[in-house]
């Protein structure tokens, strides 16, 4: 028995030094190797070196990476380059996780790997890295031109000769894409190394709110048509119209399956009308700009530069749109018609002499010479809304909010603007030239520039020099600078028609700053491409009608210095990239 024993021992002595050998062994084989087994997109990278396998993946990598990734939906076929998507297979981060398979530090867990890798086999998945901004807008594009959204059941009106009475419009159930699924079948395609193209998934989509629901509140959206709700300031009446106060509520079915024991069945899963704030929200924006406006003071007397005699004209008002938005949410659905408009009336000071306009700070000029009579109303129109401002010290000045609304309702005439890169006519062409004597002046002044933007071509009308220009147009660019003088600025406007300038002071307290411009330095002078001659059947045979005109493309830079008392105040650099501009003719065919 102890002869068996000690056999026993010295055998399993000898089992486990052979395996300690044998384990030291293969961890030694493999020290700087990756272990057998161990497959990448579908390449065996066992018993190689790291050299081996970054030669190896690369060639991989880069091999898918220049092929396309094709979606598709039914026959339409999206193809994106991996640039396209934002995504990269990472090299190195691929190669640390091949290494890693097999050494995560714990015995046991390692060698239960090795054995699965050695008889099995372990695949390790490519570690992608994603620009996550990309990928999104690429997602999004598909799910633009894909989609086809539900569409709630709702309420709109007859036209006049069917009655113009209030009609449910069905419900449309839609199609949408998966974002999420179809990011994560993107993913796991490159991951596989799948070249097959990648089925993209579309939801159907069952709106909640079907025709049948709106039957129990139509008599409360009747009545909200019947008796409109009127918005009110002083002697002036908003009263929204019908197809407009419909935009103002959206419907809530209530939860079926949450119903309280005291509420009875019948009442469960109904329909109930909300005020749609976003929409309530930006009609009183568009209230707002009718009813703001600047505290306005008035130069009575001038001397010269020096102001003699100055008054304050006009307080400013600025509509509190919180405060109107929480009255007119809370009075939409209610037996109230009226609301009085909340307007806050700012009187910053109320003795003339305390606003400290004593004299001239700066000018801005520009020509308009060549201006259509629409083009100088526009400019007439726009500088009296400017003028005689206050800006307080310490505040900004914002083009587009001190302009208001620019419509016709407020006096613009149709004339030639810049739009999305093209010259179209527009309500309000001029307006530029507007802001841009307005960046003159507050150029020429010294004051902070916070923001200006430069004219898609060159525009003749602000040329020389060049690149002293600014471009506006509602919510954006704008034209915004900071009083930061310490007094009250007053900003006047004066329009010289027989000479068609427009002129642009501002009246305050000089610190002592002064301004020096530098250039204009232009580089880059390219020529407009020939003239483009566009057929027009509104224009008689024989008639050639020029509504664009040729421009130079250029580099401008201008740059500011601001001193006060020796010391540069300010330091600004304005840049202007001109695109080459094509003359435009229209043809006239009509016979």
């Amino acid at each position: 028995m102890h002869k068996f024993l000690s056999i026993l021992k010295i055998t399993a002595l000898t089992i486990l030094v052979g395996f300690s050998v044998l384990f030291f062994s293969y961890h030694l084989a493999y020290a700087k190797k990756v272990i057998p087994g161990v497959r990448v997109a579908g390449i065996v990278l066992g018993n190689k070196n790291q050299a081996e396998v970054r030669s190896v993946l690369e060639a991989r990598f880069s091999d898918r990476a220049s092929q396309p990734v094709k979606l598709a939906a039914g026959e339409k076929v999206f193809e994106f380059s991996f640039e396209d998507l934002g995504i990269v297979y990472n090299l190195d981060r691929t190669i640390a996780k091949a290494f890693g398979v097999g050494r995560s530090g714990n015995l046991l867990t390692d060698l239960g790997t090795e054995v699965r890798a050695w008889f099995k086999g372990v695949s390790v998945e490519p570690v992608l890295a994603v620009e996550r901004e990309k990928l999104d807008g690429a997602l999004l594009g598909i799910a633009e031109e894909l989609d086809d959204p539900p569409a709630e059941a709702g309420f709109a009106i007859d036209p006049p000769e069917a009655g113009g009475g209030l009609k449910i419009v069905e419900a449309k159930s839609g199609r949408v894409v998966n974002q999420e699924k179809l990011e994560e079948k993107i993913l796991n395609s490159l991951q596989t190394f799948s070249t097959t193209t990648v089925k993209i998934p579309l939801e159907d989509v069952v709106p909640e709110i079907a025709a049948a629901d709106l039957e129990t509140v139509q008599p409360q959206v009747e009545k909200l048509l019947a008796n409109p709700i009127k918005l009110t300031y002083q002697k002036r009446i908003w009263t929204p119209a019908k197809e407009e106060l419909l935009t103002f509520i959206k419907f809530q079915k209530e939860d079926s399956t949450a119903c309280p024991p005291t509420l009875e069945r019948s009442d469960c899963g109904r329909v109930k009308i909300e005020p749609d704030e976003s929409k309530l929200a930006s009609y009183i924006t568009k209230i707002a700009a009718q009813v703001n406006r600047e505290p306005k003071g008035d130069l009575f007397k001038l001397e010269g530069e020096r102001v003699v005699e100055f008054r304050l004209a006009l307080d400013g008002l600025e509509l509190d749109e919180p405060e109107t938005l929480k009255l007119l949410s809370d009075t939409l659905l209610s037996s109230k018609e009226t609301v009085e408009l909340p307007v806050e009336v700012s009187q910053p000071l109320r003795s003339a002499n305390e606003y400290g306009i004593k004299q001239l700070l700066g000018q801005g000029v520009s020509n308009f010479a060549g201006s259509s009579q629409g083009r100088i109303n526009n400019i007439k129109t726009a500088s009296a809304k400017l003028r005689g401002i206050l800006v307080a010290p310490g505040e900004t000045f914002a083009f587009n909010k001190s302009l208001g609304e620019v419509s016709a309702a407020t006096g613009y005439d149709v004339a030639w603007i810049i739009k999305e890169g093209r010259t179209v006519l527009g309500t309000g062409g001029g307006v530029c030239q507007v802001s841009t004597t307005v960046f003159r002046v507050a150029f020429n002044s010294g004051l902070e520039i916070l923001s200006r933007t430069a004219h898609a071509y060159r525009v003749h009308y602000y040329e020389p020099p060049v690149g002293f220009d600014a471009t506006v147009y509602e919510p954006s660019p704008d034209l915004i600078f900071k009083n930061d003088t310490g007094n009250y600025i007053l900003i006047w406007s004066t329009v010289d028609v027989p000479n068609v300038t427009l002129t642009f002071s501002i009246y305050g307290t000089s610190d002592g700053r002064w301004a020096k411009m530098i250039g204009p330095f232009v580089s880059n002078e390219t020529p407009p491409p020939a003239p483009l001659y566009q057929e027009d059947p509104n224009l008689p045979k024989g008639t050639t009608q020029q509504i664009d005109w040729a421009a130079w493309g250029a580099n401008a830079v201008l740059k500011r210095e601001v001193y006060r008392d020796g010391k540069i105040l300010h330091n600004d650099t304005f840049v202007s990239h001109f695109k080459p501009w094509q003359a435009v003719f229209l043809v006239g065919t009509r016979e």
